[in-house]
């Protein structure tokens, strides 16, 4: 499948796939949503994608503009929407729920999106809001802010306070970025994100017991207010690093209680201020045994330090059918420079919680790329977006009775470090990493184009992968992005 748009952001798809039903999403600029526009991240389009016969036969049943419609704007002018994830209900397929981001300037807030008709409507709502009396008294844009060091360039307060309307709740803590989104077996609806009004990013989990329509704060994690201070926050380097503080949410049964489920999030706990880098990843793990907050037990909480993390971020989590959690690391500290990264080659490994919140510790790591990428390479693909370069290793594992427990992972790579030609490749495992399948390229294109972003999901129903990714296919400046995509049949993947 192709779908055009015009460049992206960060996506998760992973809960975004169920019962023959898949959901893809991506930032859109293209005339395709009947509101063309000059900047990137301007629309948020989700595809309804019917998947039959092991992906054999595919239908796209609708595309749509998550934030306007195609007759005005029914959100604020020059606001922008990216990062986006996908859930779909497994009490009930038909409640679908996306949440995006949204900017202004600066990191604003988000968009949460629900359907309670399978995609057909939806109800949006904006949550999270950004603080709006950081101290500063810039007047016009891009002035630089000495009161808000983390933004040095950028002038968001009360030069740009918000003007819209207030948060639903104001006791959910503002945002953000890097948005997961899903639901547990008893249709409780999951968030995390980054807050990231002020320094250091904030990692916030939050629950619904009704579809979205409230929520509340579970997990919270280095919260100031919005005008205090952070001591040893590397406030004079975090404009260097955005998105190097990458989160991840996963959902998925409890290893020792079958019939419960564990929620488990992933972030980098601080930034290091030598190179481009995450300094740890801290995972919490959460036990779930119902419906509702009384449901959820706080003191099964359970934090882990992953080994090997002062030297990787942006991580992928998911929970097997046992209850064993995986996580995805990509390096991103090959050497002590920037220089080093840009040319070195890059390593992705997962860990291993066998036993769930039952463990102690995860596993040491398990290699299953090498890559010619280094971690700070950033692509031609890229008009709008200075810091992206291929995205992340993309973790799922299949719930299906095809290949239960598999582990499949996608990521990009590029015949060498001074080429721009970057694939698809997709591996996975059946034995939590000890050993891999041989990458295969899932792209048939053979021209020089440049791949990024690739995501992927599998349907817990039949083990079908699909995979999607943007690709300067066609571009002559190798620039302009689509939007591509593969379902692949399990019962061919041995």
């Amino acid at each position: 499948m192709s779908i055009h748009f015009d460049f992206g952001d960060y996506d998760d798809p992973q809960r975004g796939f169920l019962n023959g039903t898949y959901y893809s999403i991506w930032a859109d600029n293209s005339a395709a949503l009947h509101v063309p526009q000059t900047k990137g991240f301007k629309n948020y389009a989700l595809a309804k994608i019917k998947v039959e016969n092991f992906g054999e036969v595919h239908n796209i049943e609708k595309v749509i503009n998550l934030t306007r419609d195609p007759n005005g704007d029914k959100l604020f002018a020059d606001y922008t929407y990216a990062e986006g994830s996908v859930a779909i209900d497994p009490t009930n397929d038909k409640n679908v729920v996306v949440a995006i981001q949204e900017r202004k300037r600066s990191r604003i807030g988000f968009v949460l999106s629900r359907s309670a008709d399978g995609g057909e409507t939806w109800t949006k709502k904006r949550i999270g809001l950004a603080c709006t009396d950081a101290k500063c008294n810039c007047t016009t844009p891009n002035q630089s802010c000495p009161d808000a060091p983390h933004f040095p360039n950028e002038c968001y307060s009360p030069a740009f306070p918000y003007d819209g309307p207030q948060p639903l709740d104001k006791t959910i803590p503002t945002g953000g970025v890097d948005f997961h989104i899903g639901f547990d077996r008893f249709g409780g609806l999951w968030l995390n994100y980054l807050a990231v009004a002020n320094p250091p990013d904030h990692e916030q989990l939050l629950y619904s017991s009704d579809k979205g329509v409230t929520f509340t704060p579970i997990v919270e994690m280095n919260v100031y207010p919005c005008d205090t201070a952070v001591p040893d926050s590397p406030v004079n380097v975090r404009r260097l690093y955005e998105g190097l503080d990458y989160d991840y949410l996963a959902i998925g049964p409890d290893a020792t209680h079958l019939n419960y489920d564990t929620v488990w999030t992933s972030v980098g706990s601080m930034l290091n201020n030598s190179t481009p880098n995450e300094d740890g990843q801290i995972v919490r793990g959460i036990r779930v045994k119902g419906l509702g907050k009384e449901n959820i037990d706080l003191s099964s909480v359970k934090k882990y330090t992953l080994p090997s993390s002062k030297e990787a971020g942006f991580p992928s989590i998911d929970v097997d059918p046992r209850g064993a959690v995986i996580i995805s690391l990509r390096q991103t500290n090959v050497r002590g420079t920037f220089l080093d990264q840009i040319q070195n080659n890059e390593r992705g490994w997962i860990n291993v919680l066998e036993n769930g919140l039952a463990d102690d510790q995860f596993s040491g790591k398990r290699e299953f790329a090498l890559t010619a990428i280094g971690s700070g390479y950033g692509l031609p693909a890229r008009p709008h977006n200075t810091f992206l370069t291929t995205g992340t290793s993309m973790l799922a594992i299949d719930k299906s009775s095809q290949h239960p427990g598999r582990i499949y992972i996608v990521y990009a790579n590029r015949p060498g470090i001074y080429s721009n030609a970057t694939r698809p490749y997709l591996i996975w495992s059946d034995d939590k990493g000890l050993t891999c399948s041989n990458p295969i390229n899932v792209s048939t294109d053979k021209s020089a184009s440049t791949v990024i972003l690739t995501t992927i999901a599998i349907d817990p129903t039949t083990g079908v992968v699909a995979l999607a990714w943007g690709d300067t296919r066609g571009s002559a400046t190798n620039e302009e992005v689509n939007h591509y995509g593969v379902f692949l049949d399990p019962r061919e993947l041995h």
